[in-house]
Order: C-alpha cells, then structure tokens, then sequence
C-alpha cells in the first residue's frame, strides 16, 4: 500500500503515540516533574509530562552528621511497572580523603509488635540508696520494623516503598550522595558531615596542670586545689584519677550547660573509666542529678555495675561490673525514645536495652565527674558527649579500636558550624537583587580560606556559584555574596566554609549548613520565569 508523503508524517504521529508506553524504560524524556524543599519531596514524570508520574521520592530521614557509619531513609511511591527507580549512585568528597568504604540497600518488609512498659517517677517510695523509684502505669504496643536487604537494580511493581541506604565512610570524611532517579540526578538533597562532639575531656594535661581542658574550650575545669587528684598515664596518653579516702563533695564538677540538657534528642556518653568495687555505698560516676529532668550514673555497691538514673530512677545498667580494676570503655547511645532505643556498651558488647523517653530538660544543675561516697579511687579517661548524634554499632567499634580506643580529636578534625542567616527559608522577593549572609563559628583552631556560595533553581540546574576570600579563626557572620539578575521561580541555596586545620594534619576541611534554605523570586525586573 502506498501511502503519501502527508499520510506517512501523520502515521508516524500516531505510531509514536501508540508506542510511549513501550519506550518509557527510556529516561532521555523523564523530567523532574516539581520539588517541595519544606517536605523534601520530588515527583518524575515520563514523556515530558505526557506519560504521567513515574516516581515520588520523599527523603524522611538522614544523618547529616554521623561517625563511620551515616544512613538515608527515602519513601518511595512507584506509579508505573517499570526499570529500577535508581539509575545510579555518586559520592562525592567533600572533606577527607577516604571515600565510601561500603554501601547497602534495605527495605521494610514488615513490622514486629513490642510491649513497651509505661513508667512515671516516684519520689515518695525511694529504694534503700534514696533514689527515686520508677512505677510501672501500664504497657502499650510499638511496632518495629523489619528491614531487610534490597536490590537497587531490582524492577519494582507499582507500590509504596520505605528504602534505607547505610553507608560507612572514614570517621573525619563528608561525603555528599547525590542520587539518580530515572534519569534525573538530584543534587539538592543531603549529605554526610564529620561528626565532632558536644564537649570531651581527654585529660592529657601536664602533671600539676590546674586546667583540664574541654578540648572544644566550652567546658574547661579549673581545679580549686588538686587534693586526692592524681595524674597518671592513661588508657589513652594522660588521665585524671580521682583518690577519695574520706567522702566528700564532687571530685570535678562545672557548671550546667545545654550540652548536658538532651531533651527528647539522641545523644551518646562515653568514657574509660579504670576503679575498683567501691569500698561501701554508691557513688555518682558522672552526669548531673537523678532528678526529673536530669541524669547521673551510678555505680552501685553490690557488683559495681554502673546505672543510669533519671527520674523513673533506673533505666538501665552495665550487668557486668564496670568498676574492676581494669580500663574498661562504657558507652550509653539512645538512637530514640521508642522501644529499646536506649542502649549501653561495655567493651564493645551490647549489654543491656531499655526505653528512656523522658524529656530531659535540666540545663543549670552541675555536671559532676566522681562524686564519691567513701574509699573510692576511680581513673577517667576521654570523657565524650554527644548531643543530637547517637553512635552506630559501627561508631562504637571504630570507638573501642581493637581495645586500644582512640582520641576524640582523631576521630574528626571537622571544625565549623555553619549558619545560614538569610535570607531565611521561604522568603519571598520581588526584585532581581538578592544578598546573601551566612556564618561560621570555627569550634577548632583552623585558618579560614574560602567560602563558596550555590544556589539552585527549580529545575535543579546550579544557578550561581560564587567563591569568596574569607580570612579568621574564630566568628564570620558578614553579608558575603550579593547576586543579581534573577527571574521568577523558586531558589535553594547553602553556604560552603573551608579551612587549613591547625593541628598536625594540616588538612583542607570544610563544612556546609546541615539543610538547604529556599526563596522565591514573585516578580521582578526580569519579567520572565524558568518555563518561559
């Protein structure tokens, strides 16, 4: 049949029409269909919009600090039966040099029912040592997922879809992930940061040295007289070993801070601690009060166990004695308030779990270090906290080292923290002009170099760049960057500081705003949009 010149164009129309549906394995025409930066939210369509929505793709949780081991939560709703979602996976480096060591993929394929006991403090029936007690109220159900692992490159039906990626990097590294879905890589989401810690002591002060430095220089202790306090070799370099022979007050004690206020937050304690069974009594290892609202650690007479008492009194404990003579690591991590979130380590080995969901709020009452009741002598070293950041099953073993542990300030040598100041997220402009302010306050001695401004617009394309010079060791919150000639549409934007370390190392680090901000431009001189 002969078909003319018109009929063939008209027919290869409607052949291309008819064929959309087998050629949507193809991602040359999938798009980012739209973006919800307050949600963290992108939809892709197929065939320019033609074809319908392909993928939605929510980011639900991420660490933006973490340890060796950082993790991604995404939910994931498929619209069509189609190739794997995920065409590809980029880590970048942005600060260190160790890259990704390993990576893995799971998916919740179920849900486990835990009996949750429902505790409220009583202080009018304390136990034989004049802690309060916690009443059990009643129980409730808490489910639990179960993950298990997940193929990227498998063809998933349509559904919905919770994908976990856990990666494990080196301790000081920040990694940026920067994930392709369909087709479309999405450069705007999140990364992975060095993790510092909220305050540590690693007592590796001179003999005789009055101060024992906080090494981030928020909590210093300046020691009144050094009666009963002896410096030793530690387990790592120096330590401080406190030798009361006749009670008395706090052995090391500072003021409160918000540091040791963890609220709802996850966080992580931990310290080597070398002691002996204390001679009669209990005595308060380290922490604030057993009040509600507040926290200590106790290690009790009967076999030297170390407790965690809060105003339910105890939650959980070591089992095993941590007082016995030898260098043992102690580590408390609550990752969350639900089920067996709570969790303590002793020498790498998970020893007990329980559930503290209590808002911890106490940020004025002192923090202790030994406070002693009779015949003590207890030996601390490398004192850590983290607030808002708990350990991993990865953290703690890179932590113990093989038992032979690791200094703090080798575990990160990240050093800022980054504000971005304005504008603030959601603004709205009606002008072409837009300046940009953001700070950095270097937590560590390091030499300032540069900072690198990146805005995105809607359509994920990289809109502006801009380096600047910035000089300093201390504080920078100045209006950096003044960028002009924008359109109509939606804007994210983060700010990049980086430094030379001034420690040994002597390496570049850098470090980002842990979220995008995002602003939008209503109207402007620039009469025109990103569609246009």
């Amino acid at each position: 049949m002969y078909l003319g010149l018109n009929n063939k164009i008209i027919f290869a129309f409607i052949l291309g029409i008819l064929l959309v549906g087998t050629v949507s394995a193809l991602t040359f025409d999938n798009r980012l269909k739209s973006y919800d930066e307050l949600t963290k939210t992108i939809i892709i369509d197929d065939n320019f919009g033609l074809g319908g929505d392909l993928v939605k793709v929510q980011l639900l949780s991420n660490t933006y600090t973490c340890g060796v081991e950082c993790s991604t939560v995404w939910n994931v709703t498929i619209y069509k039966d189609d190739d794997n979602f995920l065409s590809s996976m980029e880590f970048k480096q942005i600060q260190g040099t160790g890259g990704i060591k390993s990576i893995k993929y799971e998916v919740i394929t179920g849900y486990r029912d835990v009996v949750v006991e429902d505790k409220v403090a009583d202080c009018t029936n304390k136990d034989e040592r004049g802690l309060c007690t916690g009443r059990v109220i009643g129980t409730h159900i808490e489910k639990i997922p179960i993950w298990s692992t997940f193929d990227p490159a498998r063809k998933l039906v349509p559904g919905n879809y919770i994908i976990k990626l856990t990666g494990q990097k080196e301790w000081d590294d920040t990694i940026d992930w920067i994930p392709t879905f369909y087709g479309e890589k999405i450069t705007q989401w999140a990364f992975w940061a060095a993790q510092d810690p909220t305050t540590v002591w690693e007592f590796n002060e001179d003999v005789g040295d009055r101060d024992l430095k906080d090494t981030l220089g928020l909590k210093n202790i300046t020691l009144n007289n050094t009666f009963g306090i002896i410096r030793d070799p530690g387990k790592l370099n120096n330590s401080v070993s406190l030798n009361i022979t006749g009670g008395g007050t706090s052995a090391l004690n500072v003021t409160g801070g918000s540091q040791f206020a963890f609220g709802t937050d996850v966080f992580t304690v931990a310290y080597w601690i070398k002691g002996a069974k204390p001679g009669s009594g209990n005595h308060e290892v380290l922490g604030t009060s057993n009040a509600v609202g507040s926290w200590k650690i106790v290690s009790d007479t009967a076999g030297a166990e170390h407790e965690w008492q809060a105003g339910a009194g105890r939650i959980i404990g070591t089992i095993v004695p941590a007082n016995n003579g030898n260098w043992q690591r102690v580590v408390w991590v609550r990752s969350g308030t639900g089920a067996n979130q709570f969790r303590v380590y002793i020498n790498n080995t998970n020893v007990e779990n329980g559930t503290w969901s209590l808002d911890n709020t106490d940020a004025s009452s002192d923090f202790n270090i030994n406070t002693p009741n009779v015949n003590n002598n207890d030996s601390f070293d490398s004192v850590q906290i983290y607030k808002g950041y708990a350990f991993t099953v990865a953290d703690v073993n890179e932590d113990w080292n093989n038992g032979a542990g690791i200094e703090a300030g080798s575990l990160t040598v990240s050093t800022f923290v980054v504000g971005l100041n304005s504008p603030t997220n959601n603004s709205l402009f009606t002008t072409s002009n837009v300046t940009f302010n953001a700070s950095v306050t270097s937590i560590l001695a390091t030499n300032l170099t540069n900072a690198t401004l990146r805005v995105y617009n809607s359509t994920t394309n990289l809109f502006n760049e801009s380096v600047v010079t910035v000089t300093g060791d201390s504080v920078i919150n100045e209006s950096l960057f003044n960028v002009d000639n924008f359109i109509i549409g939606t804007y994210f934007w983060n700010v990049e500081f980086c430094g030379i370390a001034d420690n040994a190392t002597g390496n570049t680090v850098c470090s980002l705003g842990t979220s995008n901000r995002t602003f939008a431009i209503a109207n402007s001189e620039n009469a025109t949009s990103f569609n246009d």
